[in-house]
């Protein structure tokens, strides 16, 4: 027996509420470990609902499916490894602590599931996901303004170069960013893709301060420029007009200016980024295949944090800030096999759909991620992943189906 989608929006509004509650309720509320796990019970209702009743676990046979099953495999691969070697570890701890990857693989099936079986779900969820990094942008970039007066937002902070920095998840604002600028390539609501794209451009540098998100996000957008189908003078003029403003801008803010100048004469962030590759590189060496576990016992933490301790005295391991290469330490070869098909999948079905439809979104997003993975890997972190299996389905359909009747 398979559910019947009459109402498309109200699915929409469900998978919605799942990612609003694995962000602290958009970090308005205390951070409480409930929504997480009321968001994750969520999806593994769903998932099994779709996986074991409507599916009768006959899932589709395709790279994607596989792809998207893996993190659970490489999860327990990663938790059995961490138990062997440290003797504080626990397995079920180890593997606890990586749900927020595992689990919302798994929410892959439910958006596959859903846009099989009803056509509208496609712009429903792209709808619906674009309001919510909207709704994301909209509330760092108020709490940004109103720093130091009124503090609103429950999201970890720093200082860099005199400005507060906010730590809020960046992927799904990356996703509409990307979304608003193949609405303007194809000629869609010009005006107000220029202005949710540039909002995310001031969320990312100014808000955030993500370096090498921006970096990554521009050179995807170069691409995308340089890909566009349209007549070279308007291109020509578009890019100078570009230029102009990324230097008017530049020169109008001390603090880009100090950034430059910072990251040209060291930067302590990415010294101390290349102190953690080498370190896992080094490591490496004698566990290449399975890599050395997940770090959630004090033992593996108290090993793991050896070059933040050494170069920073700060006993801390940072998975994001080693990229690609943190998927090496915990997953081995296999993990940093995992990375390079999911990529490759999603990069030639980007390509396809950008070829045969005009679809920019599909292969720049990617295209981006795959610029910065070398030293970020936000995808995996901060309850993200939850966007990646949204934007792996709609790429999946997307590939298969061909272009909705909407034009999304």
């Amino acid at each position: 027996m398979e559910l019947r989608i009459h109402k498309p929006g109200l699915l929409t509004a469900a998978l919605m509420a799942v990612y609003i509650l694995s962000q602290n309720l958009l970090y308005l509320a205390p951070e409480h470990s409930f929504y997480n796990y009321l968001a994750y019970g969520l999806v593994l209702g769903m998932a099994g609902y779709v996986i074991f009743w409507a599916r009768k676990l006959r899932l589709e046979k395709s790279a994607l499916t596989l792809l998207m099953a893996a993190p659970l495999g490489l999860s327990v691969m990663a938790s059995l490894v961490e138990v062997a070697r440290y003797g504080d570890a626990s397995f079920l701890h180890s593997l606890y602590g990586q749900m927020q990857w595992w689990i919302y693989g798994l929410a892959f099936f439910v958006f596959q599931y859903a846009l099989r079986r009803h056509p509208s779900v496609y712009p429903a969820l792209i709808g619906g996901f674009v309001f919510l990094a909207v709704v994301q942008v909209g509330i760092g970039i108020a709490q940004s303004l109103l720093a130091g007066q009124v503090n609103f937002t429950y999201i970890p902070t720093t200082k860099r170069l005199g400005m507060v920095r906010y730590y809020f998840p960046v992927v799904l604002m990356v996703l509409a960013y990307f979304w608003a600028l193949n609405n303007f390539f194809n000629g869609r609501r010009r005006l107000l893709s220029l202005g949710l794209m540039a909002a995310v451009l001031f969320e990312v540098t100014f808000v955030q301060q993500f370096r090498s998100t921006l970096g990554g996000m521009l050179l995807a957008s170069f691409a995308g420029f340089l890909l566009w189908r349209k007549v070279s003078a308007k291109k020509t003029a578009l890019f100078l007009a570009a230029v102009v403003c990324a230097w008017l801008l530049y020169r109008s803010s001390n603090f880009l200016q100090q950034s430059i100048v910072y990251l040209l004469s060291g930067d302590r962030s990415l010294s101390v980024r290349g102190v953690l590759i080498d370190f896992i590189l080094e490591n490496s060496r004698a566990r290449w295949l399975l890599g050395s576990g997940w770090v959630s016992s004090e033992m593996a933490y108290a090993y793991a944090s050896t070059p933040y301790r050494t170069y920073l005295n700060w006993g801390a391991f940072v998975f994001a800030d080693g990229g690609v290469f943190s998927i090496l330490y915990s997953y081995g070869v296999l993990g940093v096999l995992w990375v390079a098909a999911l990529w490759s999948v999603m990069l030639r079905k980007g390509w396809r759909i950008y070829r045969q439809q005009n679809h920019y979104l599909f292969l720049l997003f990617p295209l981006y991620m795959l610029m910065t993975i070398f030293i970020d890997i936000h995808w995996y972190i901060h309850d993200q992943f939850f966007v990646m299996a949204l934007f792996c389905a709609l790429l999946d359909y997307r590939a298969k189906a061909g272009p909705p009747a909407a034009g999304r």
